[in-house]
């Protein structure tokens, strides 16, 4: 590919391969399953405004606010429906904890470095897309009863 005439949409897919890539490859391979997970089925589709990817997933039974599905490992993928302040939600919740928060490090402190996101001013575990060409997106993380959790929310504009 030549740098010449490259269009914001080609630099993006490009960004998202090498993002995709570092993420594989970083964390320690089988393990990082829930963040490579969480990246191929809430993040990369969500953040051109498409739906998750549950593709290939049997739904469960059991989740009061949406819907539930096993991935392997100890990870389970939760896509809820548009909430209060919020659209459609994309949560991903893994083991191993410092295996998933690591990968999660790695990458949120390359994204932040080409300002692709941006810390939330107000949320300390939130970080918020800040490129023009990407949808309207929370991404919070934290942990919970011994796992990592992952959440990309789709920010309602109000209109």
């Amino acid at each position: 590919m030549t740098e010449n005439g490259t269009s914001v949409l080609r630099r993006y897919y490009v960004g998202i391969a090498s993002v995709l890539f570092a993420a594989l490859f970083s964390a320690g391979s089988a393990q990082a399953g829930g963040w490579e997970e969480f990246i191929k089925r809430c993040l990369v589709p969500m953040e051109v405004g498409q739906e998750p990817s549950v593709i290939g997933l049997d739904l469960k039974d059991g989740d009061p606010v949406g819907q539930a599905f096993d991935l392997p490992g100890e990870t389970h993928i939760a896509i809820r429906p548009p909430y209060q302040d919020f659209g459609t939600q994309c949560l991903i919740v893994t083991k191993p904890v410092e295996v998933a928060r690591d990968a999660f490090d790695e990458w949120v402190a390359s994204v932040v470095e080409v300002g692709r996101y941006t810390p939330d001013p107000e949320i300390q575990s939130r970080w918020l897309t800040s490129e023009d060409n990407l949808e309207a997106l929370a991404l919070d993380v934290w942990e919970e009863s011994g796992s990592m959790v992952f959440q990309l929310s789709v920010l309602e504009s109000g209109s």
